[in-house]
């Protein structure tokens, strides 16, 4: 057998998160990346590698985008306020308050399927599952792959949130560094339950 390599189960883990999306209306969707997700799977995966799971584009969160309302839409997000608030302006007309589903037209997308690099707070998903968003919304799933192999078996953790070192090692409030700890640890041990599934 020759040499494992972590790019591969990071690759495969986002190449069965997008292959487990099944659209209701047919083969095609859409995949919306932000930045910071889109240099973690450009790390694992060529793009041809994505297309051919029924990818029609790879769009980007913070740019315009062109509505395809007959598609369904992965986001593959990291798990900040910003992205939840583009998610559901992509659902809803501006200024739109409240659960109730906006008129038809306004949605960017079919349906919704939602998954995030890191653990989604509490106030975030209440947020979203309370806006007028909600309607569209076929599932959350959080997938805690915020490494980036940099060797054959050397990782390096790539929170979104450059601060985040300073999360983790500075004075109170010692809730948030317990927080940042507790993500940390399901994405070394999802990293090692990968690694001992490809040892020789």
């Amino acid at each position: 057998m020759g040499e494992w390599r972590l790019v591969w189960p990071a690759g495969q883990r986002y190449l069965d998160t997008i292959q487990s999306v099944k659209p209701s209306n047919g083969r095609w969707k859409i995949l919306v990346l932000d930045k910071h997700s889109q240099s973690l799977i450009n790390g694992v995966l060529k793009t041809f590698e994505i297309l051919e799971l029924g990818v029609q584009q790879i769009d980007l969160i913070e740019n315009n985008r062109n509505p395809t309302p007959n598609l369904d839409v992965i986001y593959i997000l990291a798990p900040i306020a910003k992205n939840i608030d583009r998610i559901i302006a992509d659902f809803c007309p501006h200024g739109s308050t409240g659960k109730k589903a906006p008129p038809e037209g306004f949605n960017k997308y079919a349906g919704a399927h939602m998954f995030f690099g890191d653990a989604l707070d509490d106030q975030l998903v209440n947020r979203l599952t309370h806006s007028p968003a909600a309607p569209y919304l076929r599932q959350v799933i959080e997938l805690f792959t915020d490494i980036l192999p940099e060797e054959p078996q050397v990782y390096t953790l790539r929170p979104p949130n450059p601060r985040s070192f300073l999360t983790l090692y500075a004075p109170p409030p010692i809730r948030s560094a317990e927080q940042a700890l507790d993500i940390w640890e399901e994405e070394t041990c999802w990293t090692s339950t990968s690694a001992s599934r490809h040892a020789v």
